[in-house]
């Protein structure tokens, strides 16, 4: 029988896709910040939610297990839903 994790646990929102895209293209807090117009706080809860879903340690681990996972194809770009 397969136990089945919390959708919360497994996927991510849009806007953590969006958010792990530019972590995955190098771009920083402020400047994840001031593209999507959010404050960098908020980013950096984004950060940690993906960095928790993903059970990484830090963004390298993040972009390494998101691939690994799925959540990102080759380039770095989000999959489609």
């Amino acid at each position: 029988m397969m136990l089945k994790t919390p959708r919360k646990e497994r996927d991510l929102t849009p806007r953590e896709n969006e958010v792990l895209k530019l972590v995955a293209e190098g771009w920083t807090s402020k400047e994840i910040a001031t593209h999507l117009q959010i404050s960098p706080k908020t980013v950096e809860v984004f950060r940690q939610n993906l960095l928790r879903k993903g059970g990484a340690k830090n963004s390298v681990q993040l972009v390494l297990t998101a691939r690994a996972r799925g959540w990102l194809d080759g380039n770095g770009l989000p999959l489609p839903v």
